[in-house]
């Protein structure tokens, strides 16, 4: 996955890759959950 490499690199990039796509928002609700599951642990 494209997304999971880049998340990896910066969540800060991630979110804004969000921005970035506007169509895609499965894509981006993917990236939310990730980033909302790595600020609780």
């Amino acid at each position: 996955m494209i997304l999971d490499t880049i998340f990896m690199r910066s969540s800060s990039s991630s979110l804004r890759i969000i921005g970035i796509d506007p169509g895609s928002h499965r894509a981006g609700y993917a990236v939310l959950e990730k980033t909302l599951l790595k600020s609780k642990f």
